[in-house]
């Protein structure tokens, strides 16, 4: 969640422990240029810490800023289907990405086919003997199963 604190013309923007100081434009005046590059270095101060990235109905969208339309811009990850969606504002965009699913889903279910999820749960990997012998000792290490070990060090990864 994103804060934003403002009175008179100074806005402070407070999101994960990043804050960013800004003076906001006047009424009916466009932001300058400097207000602008301000704010994407705020952005992209950010971009460590916070995924571009929203879900419905377990399918997964990376989202993105298209600076030369002036729009946010999704796709649709982890599926074989070309899907994507954009929004002049965020709560546009999400309407298309949830539009985007639903009609996804609608249209297989039209024509008889089961919509394709973006991941079953099932991995099956290829590793070289070595890496696959310091997983098990890794694994053995800390006192779980293989899977068990794969399944955390996947998932904190997948956070990175």
């Amino acid at each position: 969640v994103m804060h934003v604190m403002h009175v008179m013309h100074p806005c402070k923007f407070s999101l994960n422990g990043q804050e960013w100081h800004a003076h906001r434009p006047h009424l009916g005046k466009e932001a300058k240029k400097y207000q602008i590059e301000g704010v994407r270095e705020f952005l992209e101060r950010l971009e460590d810490q916070t995924m571009s990235k929203v879900t419905c109905k377990g399918y997964s969208a990376r989202i993105e800023f298209d600076d030369r339309d002036n729009i946010f811009v999704g796709r649709v990850l982890g599926i074989n289907a070309i899907i994507g969606f954009h929004g002049e504002t965020v709560a546009e965009l999400r309407e298309a990405f949830e539009a985007a699913i639903d009609f996804m889903i609608e249209d297989c279910q039209a024509n008889g086919i089961e919509p394709e999820k973006p991941a079953s749960g099932k991995l099956m990997m290829r590793v070289s003997p070595e890496a696959h012998g310091a997983a098990l000792i890794a694994a053995k290490a800390s006192g779980q199963s293989l899977n068990q070990w794969a399944a955390k060090v996947l998932g904190e990864a997948a956070k990175a």
